[in-house]
């Protein structure tokens, strides 16, 4: 919903600011109509609850935003530490955490090899992605609308 949709289904003028903390309530309140939404914040008049929601809902989002890149991180480092030690358990628990595409994409930006100490099922799926990932760069690179990066 747009500030300007708010207004007018609201007849409430509110701060760029203040339509901020109100998008995040909307946005948090799931699949609730735009009418619904509005009629029920209609309801709240000149309460603090919304603002203090919207706050509350700020907070919890930077709180996830920080915890995955803290998750990405770790990942990183559990990936590195499983590619120079040859480590088949922990490049299990590493698959488990982020699935196999994820891995070993990972890798390869990483730039760690892909040796012969991963379990077989894993390699061949690493090596399908890889090999699926280079056809599908191939026929982009074929197309006329193909720009390649400088």
């Amino acid at each position: 919903m747009t500030h300007q949709e708010f207004t007018e289904r609201t007849g409430m003028t509110v701060s760029a600011e203040e339509y901020s903390g109100i998008e995040a309530i909307y946005m948090a309140a799931g699949d609730m109509d735009k009418d619904e939404f509005c009629r029920e914040y209609k309801k709240c008049g000149k309460s603090t609850l919304p603002a203090e929601l919207a706050a509350q809902i700020k907070r919890l989002e930077r709180r996830i935003a920080d915890l995955r890149s803290r998750n990405s991180s770790m990942l990183d480092i559990i990936i590195a530490i499983a590619s120079e030690e040859c480590d088949q358990d922990l490049y299990e628990k590493a698959v488990k955490l982020a699935g196999q595409k994820e891995v070993t994409l990972r890798k390869v930006r990483g730039g760690y090899e892909h040796t012969d100490d991963i379990p077989c099922h894993n390699r061949a799926c690493e090596y399908q992605l890889i090999l699926s990932n280079i056809i599908c760069l191939s026929s982009l690179a074929k197309s006329a609308d193909f720009v390649p990066a400088s």
